[in-house]
C-alpha cells in the first residue's frame, strides 16, 4: 500500500507539471522498474522534479546507484540533482559512473567537483571522466555547475596576451559574448562566468591550455621569450602537442648544451697540462670540439627533443659527437649541427640493437 502511495503521488506530479496528456512519462517510468527505495526516495522530491526523474534517459542500473551513492553519503541531494538535470541529453558519461563513485569514495576528488565534472564527460566528443578530472588537476580548467570546463583565469589572461579569441558563457540568458581584452575577462571573471575558447577551427582543447598553465610557470625562461615571438608571428595550427614539443627542444636543448659546455671546458683544462706538442698535435680536435660546442649553443633547437634526450644518455657528448664527425669523413667544420643529429640517431641504433653495451661507450 505505501509503495502505490508513492506511485501515486509520482502520477499526480507528472499530471500537475506537465499541462497536456503526459501518462506516456508515467507509463516509461513504471517500465524502468525501480527498487521500492528509489520510488520512496523519488516521491519526496516536488512535482518538477519528479518530471525530471521521469523524463531520465538515464538506464535504470544507473539511477540505482546514484540513489545509493546518496543514501551512502557518498553524494548529495544537490549534486544528485545536478547529474539528474542532466541527463536528458545524450548520456555518454553513463559508463564511467564507477570511476565517478569511486573517486568521491576514494577521496581523490570533492563530490560538487566529481558531480560537474560526470556531467561535462557526457558530451559527445569531450574526454571522458578521468580526463575531466586529470584536465583539472592541472590547473588549466575548472568545472561548473553548466555543464563544461572553463578555463583558468591566468591561463585565461596568457591565452589572450597570445592572440587567441575567448569567449564567456552568461548563465542569466545562457548566452555567449566574445573577450577582447584582459578588461573583459576581468569583468566575467569576477561575475562569475565561465571562460572558453571560441570556435575558429583551432582545436585547442584540450592540451594547449594544460601546456600554457605549465609553460607559465617554467624556470627555464623560454615562456618569456615564446611570448614575445608568438603573439606576433603566431601559428595558427599550433596546438597542445606541438607547444610541447617546441618547449621539450628548448629544454632538452638547454641541457644538452649545458652538459656539451661542461665537457669541453673539461677537455680544455686537461688539455692545459700536457706538453706543448701534445696541444699541437691536437690542434684540430680542439677547434672541431668547440665547433660542436657552437653549434649546440646556436642550433640546439633543430634538434629534436627525442634527439637531445638521446645524446644526453652518452657518457660524454662531445667525444660521441666528434667521433661521429672524425667517421663523417667530412673536413669541412660547416653544418655541424647535422653531424649532431647523425650521432643522436646512430648512438639511438646503437642502443635500440644492443650492439655496444653502454659502459663500453666512454
Amino acid at each position: 500500500m505505501e509503495i502505490t502511495n508513492e506511485l501515486n503521488r509520482i502520477s499526480q506530479a507528472i499530471n500537475n507539471e506537465v499541462p497536456a496528456d503526459h501518462s506516456y512519462l508515467y507509463k516509461g517510468f513504471l517500465d524502468k522498474g525501480y527498487s521500492d527505495n528509489v520510488i520512496a526516495s523519488m516521491a519526496k522530491y516536488n512535482d518538477e522534479i519528479i518530471t525530471m526523474f521521469a523524463q531520465t534517459t538515464y538506464r535504470t542500473e544507473t539511477v540505482e546507484r546514484l540513489f545509493s551513492a546518496m543514501d551512502e553519503g557518498i553524494i548529495t541531494s544537490d549534486d544528485l540533482l545536478h547529474i539528474m538535470d542532466r541527463s536528458q541529453y545524450p548520456t555518454y558519461n553513463e559508463s564511467y559512473i564507477d570511476d565517478f563513485i569511486n573517486s568521491i569514495r576514494k577521496g581523490d576528488v570533492y563530490h560538487q567537483i566529481a558531480a560537474q565534472a560526470f556531467v561535462i564527460s557526457g558530451k559527445d566528443g569531450s574526454p571522458s571522466y578521468n580526463d575531466v578530472i586529470h584536465l583539472c588537476s592541472t590547473g588549466a580548467y575548472h568545472t561548473t555547475p553548466y555543464g563544461f570546463l572553463t578555463l583558468d583565469h591566468d591561463v585565461a589572461k596568457e591565452s589572450l596576451e597570445l592572440g587567441y579569441k575567448l569567449r564567456q558563457y552568461v548563465p542569466i540568458g545562457q548566452s555567449f559574448r566574445e573577450l577582447n581584452n584582459t578588461e573583459q575577462l576581468e569583468q566575467a571573471v569576477s561575475e562569475g562566468n565561465a571562460i572558453l575558447w571560441c570556435s575558429t577551427g583551432l582545436n585547442p582543447y584540450p592540451n594547449l591550455p594544460v601546456m600554457i598553465c605549465s609553460l607559465s610557470n617554467d624556470q627555464l625562461g623560454y615562456w618569456e621569450s615564446f611570448k614575445e615571438y608568438y603573439s606576433d608571428k603566431r601559428d595558427k595550427a599550433l596546438n597542445g602537442d606541438r607547444l610541447k614539443e617546441e618547449y621539450y627542444q628548448y629544454a632538452y636543448g638547454n641541457m644538452l648544451y649545458q652538459k656539451v659546455n661542461a665537457e669541453y671546458s673539461d677537455f680544455i683544462s686537461d688539455m692545459k697540462n700536457k706538453p706543448f706538442s701534445e696541444i699541437f698535435n691536437s690542434a684540430l680536435e680542439i677547434a672541431v670540439k668547440k665547433e660542436i660546442e657552437v653549434a649546440v649553443y646556436l642550433h640546439s633547437n633543430e634538434l629534436s627533443s627525442e634527439q637531445s634526450q638521446t645524446l644526453l644518455r652518452c657518457d660524454n657528448i662531445l667525444n660521441e659527437i666528434y667521433d661521429e664527425w672524425q667517421m663523417s669523413g667530412e673536413n669541412s667544420l660547416d653544418d655541424m649541427i647535422s653531424v649532431v643529429a647523425q650521432a643522436a640517431e646512430n648512438y639511438a641504433v646503437w642502443e635500440n640493437q644492443s650492439l655496444i653495451p653502454n659502459e663500453s661507450r666512454k
